[in-house]
């Protein structure tokens, strides 16, 4: 096997990888992934080129036709920002239009790796929102809407201290729960309101729907390893989740109150 990369397309190998690994961590589809590093391999002179991607690692073997190289790239972290995710997708059309420099594309990958700052007031405050309509679409009223977004916001607010990662995911979302059905009952058994709805609306946020879709998406694709994987990932969200809400219900009928 020979050398592919040499100097300068050394820069084009690195910006090929980041960006591919940056859709997973951001909560791209696996074969959004795959297509984006395709589209910059044959953008970069590299058509002879082929990616398997899945949710814990990137398998890439770029090939001019006489030459390849191969390279495996472990998904550590993963996350929802679809901030990112945009950002990503307009520096790659990009870059396979020949519109952005190598070097600003590598700067605008690299900005993106490095992470932002959480944002968690904000996301807290967006969840509480999101809390109060889902509370008030599943039929409660709109006295219970208030106890559902301040429910999202603090539960949004203390579950975004805990890193993001594969294993503290599991606990993340089990604390949501408990935060979520205590707040409710706490409030509930103080100034009266209806206990379903305002849990229901204030878990909406915590429920991984997009890993479902994504799921079932590679499913229908035919990307088994992935869609069965992810769907595990997000049965086991759910299953702590459910988790979590079953302690705060106890705690809620253990002090008198009534489901």
């Amino acid at each position: 096997m020979g050398t592919l990369f040499q100097t300068h397309d050394a820069q084009k190998k690195k910006i090929i990888a980041l960006a591919g690994r940056l859709v997973l961590e951001n909560g791209g589809d696996t074969y959004r992934s795959e297509e984006t590093i395709l589209h910059l391999c044959r953008a970069f002179g590299a058509p002879q080129s082929d990616v398997v991607a899945l949710p814990t690692g990137l398998f890439l073997t770029i090939g001019t036709g006489e030459q390849s190289e191969s390279m495996t790239i472990r998904i550590k972290r993963r996350s929802i920002d679809l901030t990112n995710l945009d950002r990503i997708n307009a520096a790659s059309r990009s870059l396979c239009e020949g519109t952005l420099s190598l070097d600003e594309g590598e700067r605008v990958l690299d900005e993106i790796s490095r992470g932002r700052k959480p944002r968690r007031l904000r996301m807290a405050l967006a969840a509480g929102i999101s809390s109060a309509a889902f509370t008030i679409f599943f039929g409660g009223a709109l006295f219970d809407a208030l106890p559902s977004a301040l429910c999202g916001f603090f539960c949004q607010l203390l579950c975004g201290l805990i890193p993001q990662n594969h294993f503290a995911s599991f606990f993340r979302s089990g604390l949501g729960g408990v935060i979520t059905s205590g707040l409710a009952a706490i409030f509930v058994l103080l100034f009266g309101g209806n206990f379903n709805p305002i849990v229901i609306g204030a878990l909406m946020p915590l429920v991984p729907g997009l890993s479902l879709t994504n799921a079932v998406r590679d499913l229908i694709r035919g990307d088994l390893v992935s869609g069965g994987a992810i769907l595990t990932e997000s049965m086991l969200m759910a299953t702590s989740l459910a988790v979590g809400v079953s302690l705060g219900l106890s705690f809620f009928l253990a002090l008198g109150g009534v489901v």
